[in-house]
């Protein structure tokens, strides 16, 4: 029996924990690609697949991916790449992956991947170059066009004629009815357009501009369509896909992203930044399609429904597009970045999310705000379009949502309603809500904490990146780059050391004991991780263990609502740790969690909750049971 003890002892002081994400889903929809009635998506969580025209998808793994060709002949072949990486081949539908390697330079940034249409075994992939004039190093050394005629197993070079900026190849496009006719564009004017006729044995500059991103042919007619995006966005028809024209194209406004075609009429479906327009007179004049969401991706023209699949940085969606009507399509991506996470304090099983989907300027920015009543088990969208990713719950549970980088107003969501309030911000870094008082609630700005509308705290410190409050309201923490402040009031702060620091948190259950996270720069500029403790309401604080590599950014800490011994802290790089003593020992809680960027921790009732680059996941704290994923 002696033996035995000291494995139970382990079993409940390192408890194995399992992490699960149920959302929420929308994250980038990068290419859409048929065999046979096979549908693959490339999205940011990974390449997924639908055997039953998209009402359902099944995830076959490889996250971080952009690029796919399906084999055309053989619906489980399939090739993927994240854009300017590695290539990766499955012959099983997605349940084993290998990397093709062979015949390709080292360093190999894909752009694009076409497949013969007369040959399924012969392919073509594309890369760009590195950073242009690197020192030391050729630039265009792993870039240029490769050829394989044995599915991808090995590889040789196709790029003769292409010669400086022309070898960093951005697109690439076939003729789907002319085995070998290729169109590559490069970076620059200077590297241009070229075409070859003989699969990539030789190439000619074109003057005139060539389809270099995406063909399309019209069966009725064999008209091609094609389109180019990385030098400027045109629009090109040719009837024998040897001379081509460049069209106005009438009507369409945007980066022109994607092209698909109806083969029953020969409609044209062009997909861009500004949304979806259609053609029925072979790309003259196009028309908007009402209410198409923005930043499209991709589009594949539905045969079967006379309906499109339409893939954008938001997400996967079904469009009517007579009628301009929308639905979203759930693909369990776990590709959206989840910026920050706020509990209820009144009920933990409320919970929202804030997303960053794009943000180009202070008005062209997107992002959702999604709320969870189930402790994150499913999510509702509360709010979608203008990015308000700062967020908090104040004590009577009404949510106060804002932007990021720019002056804005703010808002309050209560009873299920928005409404706009008269706060101006600037580059706020956290909002935070009084544990106590309904309504008042602070923004953390470069120039110090602005609470509410009436005006700024006095702070003696700038550029503060955290603040938190004991949750009884007796005492104000601020972490900054300038120095550590406490305050008794939230008004008036005083410095307490020069440390810079980058989070802080209160234990709930005992307000004189919080931790904090600094870091210092190395003489070499790298930066040097530390985690500290204090048991006298910041007095003086006391150095714990850092579990992680001292280089390595330590991202949130938090603490157990029942327990002030028990912390847990998180890494930028995807590591969590949680600590049963105050932080002097650590266990590593990371589990079945996939390697992804964390950004905050929220702890409410038994439920440990992650903001990351990969969707919100849980945990449940439950010592003796694992959960299966």
């Amino acid at each position: 029996m002696r033996a035995i003890v000291p494995v139970l002892l382990l079993l409940l002081s390192s408890p194995l924990l399992a992490w699960t994400t149920n959302g929420p889903h929308g994250g980038p929809a990068y290419e859409l690609e048929t065999s046979g009635s096979t549908i693959y998506l490339a999205t940011a969580g990974g390449l997924f697949r639908s055997d039953d025209g998209g009402a359902s998808w099944s995830d076959r793994g490889m996250p971080g991916i952009s690029v796919v060709a399906a084999d055309p002949v053989d619906a489980d072949v399939v090739y993927v790449a994240a854009r300017g990486g590695a290539l990766h081949k499955t012959t099983d539908g997605g349940r084993t992956w290998k990397a093709l390697t062979a015949g390709l330079p080292a360093g190999f940034r894909t752009t694009q991947i076409v497949i013969d249409p007369a040959d399924h075994n012969t392919l073509y992939a594309g890369a760009h170059c590195g950073l242009i004039f690197k020192i030391g190093v050729e630039w265009h050394e792993s870039a240029g066009l490769f050829k394989s005629t044995d599915a991808g197993e090995t590889w040789m070079p196709a790029s003769s004629g292409l010669q400086g900026f022309a070898l960093c190849v951005e697109e690439l496009s076939l003729d789907p009815s002319a085995s070998g006719h290729l169109f590559v564009t490069a970076i620059f004017s200077e590297g241009g357009q070229h075409f070859s006729t003989n699969g990539g044995a030789t190439w000619t500059r074109s003057s005139t501009g060539v389809p270099g991103s995406a063909i399309v042919i019209d069966p009725r007619t064999g008209f091609r369509y094609g389109i180019t995006n990385r030098l400027r966005s045109r629009f090109f028809s040719s009837t024998d896909g040897i001379n081509w024209t460049r069209t106005a194209a009438t009507g369409v406004s945007g980066v022109y992203q994607s092209l698909t075609v109806d083969p029953a009429t020969g409609r044209l479906f062009l997909g861009t930044d500004a949304g979806i327009f259609r053609s029925g007179d072979g790309g003259n004049v196009w028309a908007p399609i009402a209410n198409a969401p923005e930043h499209v991706r991709t589009v594949l023209y539905d045969s079967a429904t006379n309906t499109l699949l339409v893939g954008t940085l938001t997400g996967l969606f079904r469009a009517n597009w007579m009628a301009g009507q929308f639905t979203r399509i759930d693909v369990p991506d776990h590709a959206v970045s989840v910026q920050q996470l706020a509990l209820d304090p009144r009920d933990p099983s409320i919970v929202y999310t804030a997303t960053w989907d794009w943000f180009n300027s202070s008005t062209d920015s997107h992002g959702r705000v999604f709320r969870s009543t189930d402790a994150g088990g499913s999510w509702t969208t509360i709010h979608e379009g203008a990015m308000r990713n700062r967020l908090a719950v104040d004590a009577r549970g009404d949510l106060y949502a804002g932007a990021q980088f720019w002056a804005q107003n703010f808002y309050r969501f209560r009873d299920g309603t928005w409404e706009p309030l008269p706060w101006q911000f600037s580059d706020v870094r956290k909002l935070v809500a009084h544990p106590t008082r309904p309504g008042e609630v602070r923004a953390l700005e470069p120039s110090g904490v602005r609470v509410g509308g009436n005006g700024i705290a006095q702070v003696p410190i700038t550029n503060p990146n955290d603040m938190d409050i004991a949750r009884d309201g007796s005492v104000f923490y601020i972490a900054a780059d300038s120095g550590f402040a406490r305050s008794t009031d939230g008004i008036l702060f005083v410095l307490t050391d020069d440390a810079v620091a980058k989070r802080v948190a209160v234990a709930p259950s005992d307000a004189a004991t919080a931790y904090r996270i600094l870091y210092t720069l190395t003489p070499g500029q790298q930066q040097f991780w530390t985690i500290q403790r204090t048991a006298n309401r910041g007095s003086s604080w006391a150095a714990r263990t850092n579990p992680a590599a001292p280089n390595e950014e330590l991202s949130d800490v938090a603490v157990e609502p029942d327990d002030p011994s028990r912390v847990w802290l998180s890494t930028s790089t995807g590591r969590v740790f949680r600590s049963f003593d105050g932080g002097l020992t650590w266990t590593d809680e990371r589990d079945d969690l996939p390697a992804v960027a964390i950004y905050s921790i929220e702890i409410g009732g038994n439920v440990v909750h992650l903001a990351t680059s990969a969707g919100a996941w849980e945990t449940r704290l439950n010592p003796r049971r694992r959960a299966v994923r």
